[in-house]
């Protein structure tokens, strides 16, 4: 029988009309057994003299109970003609007992980067160890989830670069920059604990993360404590027994996470040996296979063991705030990133997995209208299949240990992902979906689309290059392109081979002045793209339709986005961009959906049976009703933010239609906070404020506490299993806490800027806020009310 909504210390009975069944007393009622939950069995054998017989499935609570609604199920046993009824029958009966909870189980998340927490014993970033004090804060405010970003190894040279948290240098390894150096061990000598304590006076006082003095300051000190330990480790003649123990438990977790850390360790020695994380430049060891891992490792475990020992200081952190959270009542929810870093160990160790000429990315969305150019090499998930996905597997498991619930980021990747050519491009605007069934010449002429050069061809024509440079337009056509001489008054043109490809033009602007630099680059990039079919990298002589195809660019303003067309696009005759249009639906949201949908099932699968963890898709992006279809037939939790709507066709979500297998949330880490989100497009302000606040009022400038109230009531009360908010946005509730920062500096990430730097720190101390009755008691009030505690 399936019934999936059951509690923890609920057990499932079969009581019926027969002594075997409890003739209708629950307390002997034949009891289930939750072996392959959420599928419950029982087996009993009933005297046939006791058919026909009549139950239900009662859900048993200590004292209370839940009887199952509607008519008795009823069974007449083996009527067939011709059966022996001197012999016993079987009979196997398979159903439902289909939410016997009526009160749908529902909870309150706070959204929160280890990085940015802070707290009174903190060093300039957040630490593992500052875990409980924002439990401390869910207990108070009634939140029952943290969901962190990712917290595996990024390290590389330690600058600016590493702070991107889902730039991995390993899927397994954890960073060893939330370490709590206070913590490691006991009795630290007080020369290494003074200059700790100076330290952390120095860096809380910064408003935000100084990623490199941080890294570079922990690792000393980490390499420090490493050989106190080390010392009293190889000492014969010490006999404490505190220290044997750590010493076992070190060797116990080598041993038991050996797969994955052997490589990793290995690589971050080469690393160190050749001066430089790209593998290929390695003089020696550039490729490695299983089995020289394993040599090389124990050949140089002595070198490997600070690389070990910060692991298993990592592992034992994090699992000590773990537990504390379950212990409280608090699930941690972790973040699996869809990509891995590109100089890995993964993509060292693990080469095979990888597509190593393509870059991940999306193409243009709300978070970026020139599309996103992540750096990772794309799976090659036919290779993954082969071996039942054992590198994936490997994956989860690890996640399993650390968390209960995990956000599958970018999991349309799963269906497909944005392949960006990793040689010629910079942004995501050329990229194209992988897998794909590109078109063929003969489908484009029954398009009628047969002028495959005009296609295919950045469009640059004189009147072009004065729109976009105006009186330097005479100069860039004869720097960066070849005149075709077609036309006297209004020429065409094509890219010079030396400017062809974005990479080639961002090397030949870096001795320009940065505003010249900035705007030629703009241009230049619009140009580039300013193509309608793009040839597939795979299939040569095939095409795809280039994203996004009616558009040259988008600018930000303060009255929102301002979108300008391409001129390739609006240059067409009316009869090629009608068929254009036609197709580049069909192509998008039809042709593919149904091979996409058909690759991904089995990585779903795999995906969701590989532990017990919780998943949510973050499945923001382009989809299509297949693949919304899918993600519900799997089960998966979908995300929604309401401003960004899965319908194109609105502005808004309405929060009134979310379904229960689903996280709500009014802002992501890679957005603006909810009070920048107010400011910074007025007209979609106005429009939220008369058409989902439904009020008549001016709109204010500003989000004050009220209207963040306001916001939140109205995704507490969703249908939603889960509403998750960032921190900050909570905090905007409570007036004395919202003026700690502007909504500028709220902000997390920005997806548009990939040099951006992940620095953000929240204004006041985890204690701090947990005492704030104010702030707590508000909260809540809202979460009880909404009966999410």
């Amino acid at each position: 029988m399936n019934c999936p909504h059951v509690r923890p210390g609920q057990t499932v009975r079969i009581v019926g009309n027969c002594p075997e069944l409890g003739n209708w007393d629950y307390r002997n009622g034949l009891v289930m057994e939750d072996g392959e939950f959420p599928m419950w069995s029982a087996l009993t054998i009933i005297e046939r003299s006791h058919f026909p017989i009549s139950y239900k499935y009662v859900i048993v609570d200590g004292i209370n109970t839940m009887w199952e609604g509607g008519e008795n199920h009823y069974n007449v046993g083996i009527t067939t003609p011709g059966c022996d009824c001197d012999f016993p029958s079987s009979i196997q009966i398979n159903e439902w007992f289909v939410l016997p909870n009526s009160e749908l189980f529902k909870g309150l998340g706070i959204y929160a980067p280890i990085f940015s927490l802070r707290t009174n014993t903190s060093c300039g970033i957040g630490q593992y160890t500052d875990i409980p004090k924002l439990v401390d804060v869910c207990n108070k405010v009634g939140a029952s989830l943290i969901q962190l970003l990712p917290i595996n190894d990024t390290s590389d040279n330690g600058g600016w670069a590493d702070s991107y948290p889902y730039r991995q240098t390993s899927c397994f390894a954890l960073h060893p920059i939330y370490i709590d150096l206070l913590s490691i061990i006991p009795n630290l000598p007080k020369d290494i604990k003074q200059l700790i304590e100076n330290k952390i006076n120095e860096f809380e006082k910064l408003p935000s993360i100084d990623y490199p003095s941080v890294y570079s300051f922990k690792m000393n000190i980490l390499q420090q404590i490493f050989q106190l330990i080390k010392f009293e480790g190889e000492d014969s003649n010490n006999s404490n027994n505190n220290n044997n123990k750590y010493q076992q438990e070190f060797h116990e977790f080598i041993e038991k996470n050996k797969r994955w850390l052997f490589p990793y360790a290995l690589y971050c020695y080469f690393r160190e040996q050749y001066g430089t994380s790209e593998f290929r430049k390695w003089p020696e060891h550039s490729q490695i296979t299983p089995e020289e891992v394993e040599e090389l490792s124990q050949h140089h475990f002595e070198d490997l063991k600070f690389t070990f020992w910060l692991q298993y200081v990592c592992d034992l952190q994090f699992k000590k705030s773990r537990d504390y959270a379950l212990r409280n009542g608090v699930v941690l929810k972790g973040d699996l990133p869809i990509g891995v870093f590109l100089n890995s160990v993964e993509c060292w160790a693990f080469p095979n997995n990888f597509r190593m000429n393509m870059s991940a990315g999306a193409p243009p969305d709300a978070f970026s209208s020139d599309g996103q150019n992540w750096g990772f090499p794309t799976y090659d998930w036919d290779y993954m299949e082969k071996d039942n996905y054992s590198w994936w597997r490997m994956r989860l498991e690890r996640m399993a240990e650390l968390y209960q619930v995990l956000r599958v980021d970018h999991v349309l990747g799963f269906f497909r992902i944005w392949e960006i050519p990793r040689e010629p491009c910079i942004r995501g605007m050329l990229g194209h979906y992988f897998p794909c069934t590109p078109l063929t010449v003969e489908e484009l002429q029954n398009w009628g689309l047969s002028n495959l050069e005009r296609y295919l061809k950045p469009y640059v024509r004189w009147h072009i290059l004065q729109e976009k440079f105006g009186n330097e337009a005479k100069f860039v056509s004869e720097k960066y392109f070849n005149s075709l001489n077609q036309n006297q008054e209004d020429d065409y043109y094509e890219f010079k081979s030396e400017y062809n490809t974005e990479t080639k033009v961002e090397l030949s602007l870096q001795e320009l002045p940065e505003e010249k630099r900035s705007h030629y680059r703009a241009c230049l990039f619009q140009l580039l793209a300013n193509v309608l079919l793009i040839e597939d990298p795979v299939q040569k002589g095939t095409y795809q339709v280039r994203t996004e195809i009616k558009t040259d660019h988008i600018e930000e303003t303060k009255n929102g986005p301002v979108e300008y067309l391409s001129s390739s696009w609006q240059e067409l005759s009316d009869y090629e961009r009608s068929q254009f249009e036609k197709l580049y639906i069909e192509f998008t949201y039809n042709r593919q959906t149904y091979n996409w949908v058909q690759k991904a099932n089995a990585k779903l699968d795999m995906l969701k049976n590989s532990t017990d963890m919780l998943i949510c898709a973050e499945d923001l992006g382009q989809l299509t009703e297949g693949i919304l279809n899918c993600l519900r037939d799997h089960a998966l939790l979908s995300l929604r933010v309401q401003r960004m709507s899965k319908d194109p066709k609105y502005d808004f979500d309405e929060i009134d239609t979310f379904q229960y297998l689903s996280v709500c949330c009014p802002s992501t880490h890679d957005s603006s906070s909810l009070r920048g989100w107010w400011e910074e497009n007025r007209p979609m302000t106005c429009n939220y404020w008369r058409n989902v606040l439904w009020r008549q009022d001016p709109c204010p400038e500003e989000c004050t506490p009220e209207i963040s109230e306001m916001i939140i009531r109205k995704h507490l009360w969703s249908n939603s299993m889960w509403a998750i908010f960032l921190l900050q946005d909570l905090t905007g509730i409570t007036p004395h806490l919202a003026s700690l920062q502007t909504p500028e500096e709220e902000r997390i990430n920005i997806p548009s800027d990939p040099n951006h730097k992940w620095r953000y720190r929240f204004p006041y101390t985890m204690e701090s806020l947990a005492q704030d009755e104010e702030f707590t008691n508000s909260l809540y009030e809202m979460a009880k009310s909404s009966h999410r505690i």
